[in-house]
C-alpha cells in the first residue's frame, strides 16, 4: 500500500476460531505514536443501522486487556515455498527441474515456478514465465545469464507439465511444456533446446517455489502449482513422461508433495533426501487436482 494510505491500526488472528482451552494469537501493526488498547467484548448486536438498536457490546474480563506499545509491522503480499537446507541442490552440475502448473494470469508479468537462481551473482537456474507469458529457462555462470524461451503464450486456467534441463556433457539447455487439456490448436507439446556456451555456476542460495528469492521476494506465481521436483541429471523427454506419471527415477534429488501435512506450513519432500521446506504467507492448498479438471 502506498505511503499515506496505510491503515494506522490493523491486525488479524492466526486462526479464525478457538474452543475453551485453546489459544489465539493476535498480530497487530500500529503506526500511532501512542500505545493502543486491547480489550475483550461480546458482541450483542453488530448492526450499525441508525434506525436500529446500533452496535451493542458487553465487556468481558481478559488477562491480556490493557495498553501495548505501538509498533508498525510491514506487510509483504504474496505466497511461496522456501527450501532453506538444499545441500544436495548446491551440488548440481547437470539437472532437471519440473512442476505441474495451472496459470491464472500468464501475462501479468514475470512469474517464477521453481528457482535456484542468485540474481545478484548471476548463478544457478530458474524456470519461470516471462513478461510475455511464455515458459522460460534461465541459467547463469556467475558473469552472464543464458535464457531459453519456448515462444508460445501459456493459456490461462489450463494444466501444464513444465520442465527445464541442463546436460553438462553436451551443454544442452532444454525447456518443455505439455498442456493437459485437449482440443487446443497448434499442438499440446512444445519443446526447445539450445547449446549453452558455459556451465551454470552452483548457487548457494535457498530454493524458491512460486517466487524469486533475494533481498526482496518478487515474481510471484499466479495460479495453482503442484508436484515440483529436481533431478541431478538431464532427463530425456521419455523420462519426463514417466516422471510426471509418478515414477521415481534414478538421480532424484527432491520431489515435494503438497498433499502431505496440508494443515501445516510445512512442505514435504518425499525423496530420500528429505529436503522439507516451508510455506510463507500460507498459500491455499490446491483443492483441485490436475486430473479432476
Amino acid at each position: 500500500m502506498e505511503k499515506g494510505r496505510n491503515i494506522p491500526l490493523i491486525g488479524y488472528t492466526n486462526r479464525l476460531s478457538a474452543r475453551p482451552g485453546e489459544s489465539l494469537e493476535f498480530k497487530i501493526s500500529s503506526s500511532f505514536d501512542q500505545p493502543y488498547c486491547a480489550s475483550l467484548v461480546r458482541i450483542i448486536c453488530a448492526d450499525p443501522n441508525l434506525k436500529g438498536p446500533g452496535i451493542i457490546e458487553q465487556k468481558i474480563d481478559g488477562d491480556f486487556a490493557g495498553e501495548y506499545p505501538s509498533r508498525e509491522q510491514g506487510f509483504f503480499p504474496g505466497s511461496y515455498g522456501l527450501v532453506s537446507k538444499p545441500t544436495p541442490l548446491n551440488q548440481l552440475v547437470s539437472f532437471t527441474a519440473y512442476a505441474k502448473i495451472w496459470p491464472t494470469a500468464p501475462l501479468r508479468g514475470k512469474q517464477v515456478i521453481i528457482s535456484k537462481l542468485n540474481e545478484d551473482e548471476k548463478c544457478g537456474f530458474v524456470l519461470k514465465i516471462n513478461q510475455g507469458g511464455q515458459l522460460t529457462a534461465v541459467v547463469g555462470d556467475g558473469r552472464r545469464l543464458n535464457q531459453l524461451c519456448l515462444g508460445t503464450i501459456l493459456k490461462e486456467r489450463n494444466w501444464y507439465q513444465v520442465w527445464m534441463s541442463f546436460d553438462a556433457n553436451s551443454g544442452g539447455l532444454q525447456a518443455g511444456q505439455l498442456i493437459l487439456t485437449t482440443g487446443h490448436e497448434g499442438g499440446n507439446f512444445v519443446s526447445r533446446k539450445n547449446n549453452c556456451s558455459f556451465l551454470p555456476a552452483r548457487a548457494g542460495c535457498h530454493l524458491g517455489i512460486a517466487a524469486q528469492l533475494g533481498k526482496k521476494v518478487k515474481e510471484y506465481f499466479n495460479g495453482k502449482l503442484e508436484a515440483p521436483g529436481v533431478y541431478n541429471r538431464a532427463l530425456s523427454e521419455a523420462e519426463m513422461t514417466q516422471c510426471f506419471d509418478g515414477a521415481s527415477l534414478p538421480g532424484q534429488v527432491a520431489h515435494w508433495d503438497f498433499s502431505q501435512k496440508m494443515s501445516t506450513s510445512e512442505i514435504i519432500d518425499i525423496s530420500p533426501n528429505e529436503l522439507h521446506g516451508e510455506l510463507v504467507n500460507m498459500p491455499t492448498p490446491d483443492l483441485l487436482h490436475h486430473t479432476l479438471t
